[in-house]
Order: structure tokens, then sequence, then C-alpha cells
């Protein structure tokens, strides 16, 4: 059992039994297998900035050399040299720079992909509500239906119903069982996605959604949502990023095309010759050098034109994000306000009148001033009534996950 605070307890049973939405989302994101996975990436940024810190390592090497002493008599050395290459044209800096914008780019993505898991997990958790009041409202329905198979079963043994009123109310009530068997299938599929999602084991038995509605108040207007979003979207801050990073990996093309120079120091000895024909004192020597490229590869332009592309595709993409979510906040701001009127239609009210309306032929057909088909008629037009003011809700509410989404502010 998932142990969770709940929001909108009554009391501490309450709370044992149900989790709140802000709860389950916390849930989603601190355990989800495939968030979990993507905040790695954060570290391999890291890392690769730590890299570019140190400075290319010099090479030393040393090596002995034999000038046949044992047969010739011309003596014996070593040879050792330093060499240390220094880059030149701001390689270093380019590429520490181009390793801060990926650091930037990771964190973007992963706050981008939080952004659409809370979504999904909002999502869920509603839709999951959803299925749960539908399916009580079939519970509903089946015990009102069972109760008067059980009164026209009694009404049967008095005499007072035929046996084909009391067949055909216990029929109507095994067909209202086999719908809320179907529902609960329904709600227990959501549930089991739910511990999916939050990335629990399968064996995990989660607590049920607490049934509420969010208190939802939008702060803007359309063109402030826009603002808000193109300010606040992390999949946008990704492109500017990206092409950020284009500019970048032109500076880094430029100086890579910087020459390099390698510095090196050489020392040498030489033990003495002691060969009849040209003997020899020991010696030593000691050279300096350096080493410079001759960069003809600089001739070729190509890898310039290839930045240089890359800087202008990086800018037609940053602006169609820009375009896209500009479509996507007025989308879900439009389906946010016509959920909100249809919404506003619908009220208890309807609901209470129409219960009286069932209330009234139960007892009139009790009394058999009404028959069966004349309840059951009644009794679904309020089945309706109920999962239309559900699904009107789950609608707007949706609406809402939606338009929280396209802006990236926490809204509810």
């Amino acid at each position: 059992m998932i142990i969770g605070n709940c929001n909108a307890q009554e009391n501490d049973e309450q709370g044992s039994r149900f989790i709140d939405v802000k709860t389950y989302v916390q849930l989603v994101l601190e355990n989800n297998k495939t968030l979990y996975a993507e905040k790695y990436e954060i570290k391999i940024a890291d890392a690769n900035l730590e890299l570019l810190k140190p400075i290319p390592d010099p090479e030393f090497a040393i090596s002995g050399f034999d000038n046949q002493e044992h047969h010739l008599k011309m003596g014996q050395g070593y040879n050792a040299s330093l060499e240390w290459l220094m880059e030149t044209g701001g390689k270093r800096k380019v590429r520490k720079e181009l390793a801060k914008t990926g650091q930037q780019l990771a964190l973007q993505n992963l706050n981008n992909e939080m952004r659409l898991f809370k979504a999904a997990a909002k999502t869920l958790f509603y839709e999951t509500v959803l299925a749960e009041e539908n399916l009580q409202v079939s519970w509903n329905s089946y015990h009102i239906i069972k109760e008067l198979a059980r009164m026209d079963s009694l009404r049967y043994l008095k005499g007072s119903a035929s046996k084909m009123e009391a067949l055909q109310s216990k029929l109507e009530s095994e067909i209202r069982w086999n719908e809320c068997m179907e529902k609960q299938a329904v709600r227990d599929v959501l549930l089991q996605e739910m511990v999916t999602l939050a990335g629990l084991d399968t064996n995990t038995e989660l607590k049920r959604p607490l049934i509420s509605s969010p208190q939802f108040l939008l702060p803007f207007n359309l063109d402030q949502a826009i603002a808000q979003a193109l300010e606040k979207r992390s999949d946008f801050k990704f492109s500017q990023l990206k092409h950020k990073e284009s500019n970048q990996e032109l500076q880094h093309t430029k100086a890579e095309r910087a020459t390099d120079i390698t510095w090196s120091i050489e020392h040498t000895f030489n033990t003495e010759s002691r060969n009849d024909i040209g003997e020899t004192p020991q010696f030593r020597t000691t050279a300096l050098g350096v080493q410079i490229p001759l960069k003809f590869s600089n001739f070729n332009k190509a890898a310039l034109k290839i930045g240089t592309a890359q800087i202008a595709q990086s800018q037609i993409l940053e602006n169609q994000v820009k375009l896209e979510i500009t479509a996507e906040v007025k989308n879900a701001f439009v389906r946010y306000e016509n959920a909100q009127k249809r919404m506003q239609q619908l009220d208890d009210h309807f609901l209470q009148e129409a219960r009286q309306i069932l209330d009234a032929k139960k007892y009139s057909y009790q009394r058999g001033e009404d028959s069966l088909m004349e309840v059951l008629f009644v009794q679904n037009t309020y089945n309706e009534m109920q999962q239309l003011f559900n699904e009107t809700k789950y609608n707007l509410i949706q609406s809402q996950i939606n338009l929280e989404k396209a802006i990236q502010i926490p809204l509810f």
C-alpha cells in the first residue's frame, strides 16, 4: 500500500484509503523509470564539462641506444624528449561553451519531459476518477433495480404480481450487474495504468484516486497566456539553445582551423667512443624545437558552409516551435472556454429533479400504477444525466490540464 498525503481529506480514515492528484503527480515525477533515466543526462552533461577543464597533456619519451659498443667500442647513450601541444584560436574556450550549452539543453529537455509527465499523470488520474464515478452510477442503478426485483418476487409470492413481472425485473437486475462488472474492469485497468506510470511494481496496490474537482482560476487572457508560454515553455527554450549551439559549433569549426603549435625539448647523452679509428669523449646535446603544421586543408570551406547552413536551419526550427506553441495555447484556450460554458449549463439542480422523478416512478411502480418499462426509462434517463454531468466535468478538467501543459505554469 502506498502511503500519501491527501489534500481533500475529511478525516484520517479517508486519507488512508485515497490518494489526491498532487500526491500522485509527485509519485510519478519521483519514480517513473523513463523520467528517472532522463535525469542522468544532467549528470552526463556535467561530466562532459569536467572533461574539458584539463589542458592537453605533455608527452614524455625516453629511449636508449647502443652504437655496437661490444664490437666497435662506439659507446652507448640515451635520448629523452618532452613535447606539449599548445592549442590556439580559443579552441578550449569554445569547447567549454559548447559543453555548458549541452548542460542547459539537458536541463530543458528534462523540464519538458516533466511537463509532459505531469499532464499525463493528471489526465490518467482524472480519467480514473471518471471511471470510478460512472461505476458508482451503475452500482446505484443496479441496487435500485435489484430492490425492485426483490419486491416483485415478494409480490409474486403474495399473488399481487405476475410471474412475468418478477422474472423481468430479475433479468433487468442481472443486466445491470453485468454493466457494473464491465465498468469495474475499466476502472481496474486504469488503476493498473496508474501504477505503471508511477514506476511502481505491478503487484503494488495503489490507493484509489480521491474524487474531487480542482479549483481553477485562469489569471490571464489569451495574449497573456501566449506570452507566458513563450517565456516558460521548456521546448521553446530548448529550440533557442539549439540555435545558440549551432552558432557555437560554427565558432568551434573556425577555431579548429587555427594552427596549433607543438613545443619540444630534447636531451641526448652519449658515452665516450674508444674506437681506434675515431676516439671521442662522452657528450650531451640539448635541442629546443617547434612544430607548426601547414594548414592546406583550410582552403576547403565545406565545414564552414555546413555550419552556416545549420545556423539557418536551427533558426527556422525555432520559429516553427514558436508557431506550434502559439497554436497549441490558442487551441487549449478555446477548448477550455467551450468546456467551461458547457459546464455552466449543467448543475446539481437538474440531477436532483431527475432523482425526484425516479423516486416518484419507483413509488408508483410499487403501488402498481406504472409499469417496469416506465421505471427503467426514467432510470436510464437519470443514469445518462449523471454520466453526462461526470463527462462534462471531466472534459472541463482535461481542458484545464491541456491549458496548463500548453502554458507550463501550475494552474491547479
